[in-house]
């Protein structure tokens, strides 16, 4: 091989290795960042999903509690409802009305109202707090 060869070839192998060196330098910079955004992006998913999760749990809390907070609001009127016509009807019997059937009427509102109130203790402890309720009779 002449002298000539060997520059050529040492030219082009010194070139060509420059070449492949700048090459697979700029590839493994983009292979990193390209790791690093997929780190990213994952975190990021991980915290959306965590917020999200989290909002979710809140949103099913509230959800309950408006339930329960209309289920308790619908109990309350059902019971002033029957205690206030339980009260009308302490007054007496009307004029006319049969005192016996007065008083089955009293009982059977009675009733009524003890049902509603145990409904609505039974609602109030299944929720975690024990209602401390009297019973009242004539």
């Amino acid at each position: 091989m002449t002298p000539l060869e060997i520059l050529l070839f040492s030219a082009i192998g010194g070139g060509l290795g420059a070449y492949l060196g700048a090459y697979l330098r700029e590839k493994g910079k983009n292979l990193a960042t390209r790791e690093d955004l997929n780190r990213i992006v994952m975190t990021t998913e991980e915290i959306k999903a965590q917020i999200s999760g989290e909002w979710w749990i809140k949103q099913k809390r509230f959800e309950t509690k408006l339930q329960c907070y209309l289920q308790l609001v619908e109990h309350l009127g059902e019971l002033h409802t029957l205690i206030s016509e339980a009260i009308a009807l302490t007054r007496g019997p009307l004029a006319g009305q049969d005192p016996e059937a007065h008083s089955l009427e009293i009982e059977r509102r009675r009733a009524a109202i003890t049902e509603r109130f145990e409904k609505f203790a039974s609602m109030a402890q299944s929720r975690g707090s024990s209602p401390r309720l009297r019973s009242v009779h004539s």
